[in-house]
């Protein structure tokens, strides 16, 4: 798969084929290799309507949610944890992203906003309660991370 981004790969093939109705002359090796790039590009960036789901895990009181990875997410809490993020979506894009979260047997964990993670409530911490699942929303609004507690 190309490591070109989508833009770059429209510019050139726009640029391709601007020149090629100019002069009458496409050629297929060049357009089928410009198409496929931009294919690519885009399939690549299905990744955040996937709902792949993957397992977080908690490392020292901090839970790191790479925004890119997945948007659908499992995490079984078993201490006071911080939210934090990496990878998110480029300046222009939104993403919804849920964390499943089941407590262990002791329940009752605060989990604390790390940098540029809101709440939707202004609560920047929450305590669950001893709930045995509840459900983290997480809305990527194209600066910061707004979040939102979902008890089931």
């Amino acid at each position: 798969m190309s490591e070109k981004n989508y833009s770059v790969i429209k510019a050139e093939l726009d640029a391709y084929l601007n020149d090629s109705v100019a002069n009458k002359s496409i050629l297929p090796s060049l357009l089928n290799a410009s198409l496929t790039d931009l294919i690519d590009s885009l399939v690549s960036r299905i990744n955040y309507v996937v709902h792949r789901v993957e397992n977080l895990t908690i490392s020292t009181g901090v839970v790191t949610i790479d925004l890119q990875s997945s948007n659908h997410f499992n995490l079984t809490l078993d201490e006071n944890i911080t939210i934090q993020y990496t990878n998110a979506p480029s300046t222009g894009y939104n993403g919804t992203y849920c964390v499943n979260v089941t407590n262990d047997s002791t329940g009752g964990y605060t989990i604390s906003n790390g940098s540029n993670v809101v709440d939707v409530d202004g609560i920047a911490d929450f305590n669950d309660g001893g709930d045995s699942e509840f459900q983290i929303w997480l809305y990527w609004n194209g600066s910061e991370l707004i979040k939102n507690i979902v008890n089931l």
